[in-house]
């Protein structure tokens, strides 16, 4: 009778960093590591962090901006099992310092480039994190650290329940929501993303958008394929195709705004980007008028995952191939269910709904997450019937195809990234002018959607938009700033008093056949 002994993420790691030898694995800039740098410096990273007092299941922040030390500092949070906590440079330093102590984060670690926000969000209950830093400015240098370390191979023993990741999405209430992301997460992320996705036979691999968001997903599966990973710090269109040209890049990852801007560049001298195989996309939904654009342009290079922190990246696909104009219904949709996700569409009393009838999708397998941090009452809702609720309201087709119709919850996708209503709202209802504010998501042509409040100044008061936008970029970061705001004497309510927000979308999305964009 044999030996079941379980694949964990240092495994993997291990695995990645032991097959490229001398060859680039990284490259950006001027800066090229080869696959034996990269074992080494993670291997050293690790042998520093637990060298400190890091140990398996502690939690770790990262504030960093996209760079090759954060891959290595990646792989050393995996071979060690600590708990990674990523925190993105766009959020703002309250949202940061709220994240640090829900996650009861032991160390931070950031970059020169990044180090006053850091120190800013070790306030309060959050003032005993270590500070580490790459750059050595504002705190001890993480890299000087481990250069007198071995570089042997070291990894954990770990358990497929044991933690990976603790992320955050922000809930109804405006608290952060941790979700546990496991050990046996992580790796079946990995093997769907392998085994599911259209990867190019020669990789090389373009990450523009944060490792901390859908970016960090290329990082293993390139590696494991003897690919190279190329890497710049945000999003610049024409930098992005210079790079593409330059480089003959055959994959990237990004949002439906990123190729929005793209096509609104690619007619710029240089733009060469007929060596670029696999475009994946994701994170919000896509207007199919735009995508069918960038298929004439880019051809049929396009590939959609659907997904959520609770259930990352691989729920649904819509391969290359399902990017067929002959069959435009299917730029609407988010694809089939994976191999390796068990998808549903349920009604309010856990019944399938059904081919061509609104429900919400629900997932169930070894993708979902462990369940919300400390947060009994969230799993039971988010877990009942034994499914995971993603929130998302869609139908399927009668050839498997999703198409997503509406959020169960109000939550806003701009560019890519998660902004819900409530917490724009608790921060503009703080504004001692305001009387009453509601909060929408509105069609734009380039972020997908657009945040737009609604607000009912205070008798006599006179507002503006530029204050009100100010007012919640610094309290709560520019993504959650307003980008339009409409002042009203009064706000539609239901029989029941509360805010009619379906009044309130209606002009905004008449005549569209979806309510998101």
């Amino acid at each position: 009778m044999g030996v079941h002994i379980p694949i964990t993420l240092p495994d993997i790691i291990r695995n990645a960093l032991s097959v490229n030898g001398d060859r680039i694995v990284v490259v950006m800039g001027d800066v090229r590591w080869s696959g034996r740098h990269l074992a080494r410096t993670s291997y050293q990273m690790a042998r520093a962090l637990a060298r400190i007092g890091l140990n398996k299941g502690d939690g770790v922040a990262c504030l960093l901006p996209n760079c090759p030390e954060f891959v290595a500092f990646h792989f050393a949070c995996g071979l060690l099992g600590l708990r990674q906590t990523f925190l993105n440079p766009l959020n703002s330093i309250e949202a940061g310092n709220c994240m640090l102590i829900a996650g009861e984060v032991k160390a931070l670690v950031s970059h020169d480039d990044l180090a006053e926000r850091a120190v800013s969000m070790l306030v309060g209950e959050a003032s005993g994190v270590r500070l580490l830093s790459f750059g050595g400015r504002a705190a001890q240098d993480l890299a000087v650290l481990a250069e007198n370390e071995s570089a042997a191979p070291i990894h954990a023993a770990l358990h497929p329940t044991d933690a990976f990741a603790l992320g955050f999405t922000s809930g109804s209430t405006g608290k952060p929501k941790g979700v546990l992301q496991s050990q046996r997460v992580i790796v079946q992320l990995i093997m769907m993303t392998l085994a599911n996705w259209e990867w190019p036979q020669t990789i090389r691999s373009l990450i523009s958008i944060p490792i901390t968001h859908a970016g960090g997903t290329m990082i293993l599966p390139t590696l494991l394929r003897g690919g190279t990973l190329h890497i710049e710090n945000g999003f610049d269109p024409q930098r992005v195709l210079a790079t593409i040209a330059r480089e003959r890049i055959t994959a990237t990852i990004g949002v439906p705004t990123m190729i929005y801007k793209l096509l609104e560049h690619i007619g710029e001298a240089g733009s060469d980007v007929s060596s670029l195989q696999s475009f994946f996309y994701g994170a919000s939904p896509i207007s199919a008028a735009r995508l069918e654009e960038a298929m004439s342009v880019f051809g049929p290079i396009f590939c959609q995952f659907y997904g959520q922190t609770e259930a990352p990246m691989n729920v649904t696909y819509l391969s290359r191939a399902d990017h067929d104009l002959n069959r435009p219904h299917l730029l609407e949709s988010c694809g089939q269910a994976q191999a390796g996700a068990l998808v549903g569409l349920l009604d309010e009393a856990g019944a399938d709904v059904g081919v061509d009838v609104e429900g919400e999708i629900c997932v169930r397998g070894p993708l979902v997450m462990e369940g919300y941090w400390k947060d009994d009452e969230a799993n039971r809702t988010a877990m009942e019937f034994g499914w995971l609720h993603t929130g998302d309201i869609g139908r399927r087709d009668a050839d498997g195809y999703y198409y997503i119709v509406d959020r169960k919850k109000d939550m806003i996708v701009s560019g890519g990234f998660n902004v819900f209503p409530r917490d724009v709202e608790q921060i503009l209802s703080s504004h001692p002018r305001i009387s009453q504010v509601a909060v929408i998501g509105i069609p734009h042509d380039v972020w997908g959607e657009a945040v737009h409040a609604v607000v009912v100044p205070r008798e006599g008061s006179a507002l503006s938009f530029e204050e009100l936008a100010t007012f919640v970029r610094d309290r709560k970061g520019a993504i959650q700033s307003p980008k339009s705001i409409e002042f009203v004497a009064s706000l539609p309510l239901t029989p029941v008093g509360k805010v009619d927000k379906t009044v309130l979308r209606a002009p905004h999305w008449a005549g569209r056949a979806r309510r998101v964009n």
